[in-house]
C-alpha cells in the first residue's frame, strides 16, 4: 500500500514550501509558542488538518477532489492482489471477508478489537481471522498498537488496539457504506501515525481500568502518557484535544520531526 502522508508533507504538497518541524520536547515544553509559530504561517491550520485527516492522507488528494471513491479503489486493489501475495494460504472464501472485516474495524473503537468478536461478526473460524488480520497488517492497511510494559513490548495479539494506516482509510470505508464518521478513533489514529516512527516506543499502558490514558510514549529514558480527546482526571496525563484553543492542539503533532536513521 502507498505510505500515507504526514500532515507536514500534505502542507508541503499543498503550498509548495516546507513547513517548520519541531521535536517532541519542544512541542510538549512550549505548546503555545509552537502553535503561534504554526498559525502565523498557516492561519487556517485547524481546517487544513481536518481536511487532511478525512480525505488528504494520500497524494491522490492532489490529483482529484473526489477522493473517497479513489481511496476505495485503492483498498479494493490491495484486497484483490496484495492479500494473496502476502498470505498465499488464504482461500477465496476467507479473502472475501476482508472488506466486511475492514468495515467492522472502521466502525469500532481501536481498543474494542478481539479475534473472537471479529470471528463471530464475520462467521469465520478464529484461525481464519488470525490469517486475514495478519495479511491486512502486512499489506499496510491496518496496524497494531501493543501494550507498553517494562518487561516486554510484545504482549501483543492477546490484547491490542487496531488502527488504520491513516484515518482517510477509515473515513472512506465508513462513507462508502453510508455510515457516520468515527472522529474519536480518527484522532487517536492520526496521533499514532505521527508518533510511531518519531519516538523510541509507543504503546498503551499495561494496567487495565477506566482511568488509563490512550498512549504511553517512550523517548530516551522519559515516559509520557497521552490522553486524546475528552479530559479524564488522571495524574500526569498530557491531554491532547482537537481544538484550536486546547493546551495541546492535536494538529501540533503533525509537525513532529522524524527520527534520524
Amino acid at each position: 500500500a502507498a505510505e500515507p502522508l504526514f500532515f507536514h508533507e500534505f502542507l508541503e504538497l499543498k503550498f509548495h514550501s516546507a513547513p517548520p518541524l519541531f521535536s517532541l520536547e519542544r512541542i510538549l515544553g512550549e505548546p503555545l509558542q509552537t502553535a503561534l509559530a504554526i498559525e502565523k504561517k498557516y492561519p487556517a491550520v485547524h481546517a487544513l488538518f481536518h481536511e487532511y485527516m478525512r480525505i488528504g492522507g494520500f497524494p491522490i488528494y492532489f490529483h482529484d477532489k473526489d477522493v473517497i471513491p479513489l481511496v476505495m479503489n485503492g483498498i479494493d486493489a490491495i484486497l484483490q492482489t496484495d492479500l494473496g501475495y502476502v498470505a498465499p494460504s488464504l482461500t477465496q472464501k476467507i479473502s472475501l471477508k476482508a472488506r466486511p472485516i475492514l468495515l467492522y474495524l472502521a466502525s469500532s473503537k481501536p481498543g474494542e478489537f478481539s479475534y473472537d468478536t471479529v470471528a463471530s461478526a464475520t462467521e469465520l473460524s478464529k484461525g481464519s481471522v488470525y490469517l486475514l488480520i495478519d495479511a491486512l497488517v502486512r499489506s499496510g492497511l491496518i496496524r497494531f498498537l501493543g501494550v507498553q510494559s517494562s518487561k516486554s513490548t510484545i504482549k501483543l495479539r492477546k490484547k491490542a488496539k487496531v488502527y488504520f494506516a491513516h484515518p482517510t482509510l477509515r473515513n472512506a470505508l465508513l462513507r462508502s457504506a453510508g455510515e457516520e464518521e468515527n472522529i474519536g478513533s480518527m484522532r487517536e489514529e492520526i496521533f499514532f501515525h505521527h508518533l510511531k516512527n518519531a519516538v523510541d516506543g509507543i504503546g498503551y499502558p499495561k494496567s487495565e481500568g477506566p482511568r488509563e490514558p490512550d498512549f504511553q510514549v517512550n523517548l530516551g529514558t522519559k515516559k509520557y502518557l497521552f490522553e486524546i480527546g475528552k479530559h479524564r482526571d488522571g495524574k500526569g496525563f498530557i491531554n491532547v484535544m482537537d481544538s484550536k484553543d486546547a493546551g495541546y492542539p492535536l494538529y501540533l503533532f503533525g509537525f513532529l520531526e522524524r527520527k534520524k536513521g
